[in-house]
This record gives C-alpha cells, sequence and structure tokens, in this order.
C-alpha cells in the first residue's frame, strides 16, 4: 500500500543539507494593513541583525482600464506622482523607526500590478526571501481573482513566506504591535536557505 510518506520520498525536490542560514534580502509588501505590519515585525526578527537588508515595497494599484491603455492623461501621472512621493516619506518614516535599529533598508514605490511588481522587484533586488501578510478575508473577490499571496506564490522565483493574520474582532483595538519599541525583536529566527529571486 503507497503511502504519503512514501510519495514525499520519491520527490525531485532537493531537501537542504547542513545549517539552514537566515535570509540576508526580504521583501515585505506594505499596503499599511495591519497584515503588512505583522509581516514587517517577523521580517525584522528573520533579518541577519546588522547585516541583513528589508525591503519595503509598496504599490500604488493601477486600474484596470488604465493597465490596458497606452496614454495615461496628465492630470493621472501627475497624481500618480504625488502618491510615490508621499508612499517614499511615509516608507522612509516607518522604516526609519522600526527597521534601521536591526537591519539595513531600501525602501521602493511602483505603480502597476500588485503580484507582478512584487515578483519583478524580488528579482531586480535578489531577494532571498518574500515575506507576505494576508488576512482571513475571503469572498467572491478572492475566489474569481485569488488573493494577492497567492499570486506572489505562483509567480515569484523565490521563497515566500505568507503571514496569516487573524481579522481584529469588531470593537477590540488592532492586535497588531503598531510602537516603534515593540517592533524591536527579542530573538532570531531562521528561514530556508534559498537562492535569490
Amino acid at each position: 500500500m503507497k503511502t504519503h510518506e512514501n510519495r514525499i520520498n520519491r520527490s525531485s525536490t532537493p531537501v537542504p543539507q547542513g545549517p539552514v542560514s537566515a535570509p540576508e534580502t526580504i521583501l515585505v509588501p506594505i499596503d499599511f494593513s495591519p497584515a503588512s505590519k505583522a509581516a514587517l515585525l517577523h521580517a525584522i526578527r528573520l533579518a541577519p541583525q546588522y547585516s541583513g537588508t528589508i525591503i519595503l515595497l509598496h504599490v500604488i494599484e493601477t486600474l484596470p482600464l488604465q493597465a490596458a491603455i497606452s496614454y495615461v492623461p496628465h492630470e493621472v501621472r501627475k497624481a500618480h506622482f504625488q502618491l510615490v512621493r508621499h508612499a517614499e516619506a511615509v516608507l522612509g518614516k516607518l522604516a526609519e523607526q522600526t527597521v534601521n535599529a536591526r537591519a539595513r533598508s531600501k525602501v521602493v514605490v511602483r505603480i502597476g500590478v500588485p503580484y507582478k511588481l512584487i515578483a519583478d522587484v524580488a528579482r531586480e533586488m535578489a531577494a532571498d526571501l518574500i515575506l507576505v501578510g494576508t488576512d482571513d478575508h475571503g469572498g467572491l473577490k478572492r475566489r474569481l481573482l485569488g488573493s494577492t499571496a497567492e499570486l506572489v506564490v505562483r509567480h515569484a522565483t523565490c521563497n515566500v513566506l505568507v503571514l496569516r493574520v487573524p481579522t481584529p474582532v469588531r470593537g477590540r483595538r488592532n492586535q497588531v504591535p503598531t510602537s516603534p519599541a515593540l517592533f524591536m525583536p527579542t530573538g532570531l529566527a531562521i528561514a530556508s536557505n534559498a537562492s535569490p529571486c
């Protein structure tokens, strides 16, 4: 009788040998949700102290019609420019308050389709790991389109760690720490030793 264990043993997936090291470069998509803030907290814990780099990426999503046409009106381009500058400033401040005491940080803001740009930026910047926060939301949209986290897993060429964050109960305060002091890690976790994207 064939068991699940037998099927796993015949798998062609290589098993890492030797010690597993922490990822040097971690990309964290930030949409300013509690889930993305929780992912940032975990990235800080995973990054090697003082030698790791955490890339904070924010994607300004284009509308489907915008992505389909080549002409973008001046007013839309100007609005995008202002959104990019604002997002860079906010991400820079977030990195300063949370990441920089532990690791190096890079701030990247792009305009386009989130899952594609997350995978592209990870490749461009040779990220070892993409750490994506996701919440418990489901519904019709997720069934039809798939969540961004699921699409990133399908399209990324490096390891992806999906952190599932429960949706806060109505009437309760957000359970994700927001104080910079609470973002300071107390220990170093380890992740898979993968080749860069």
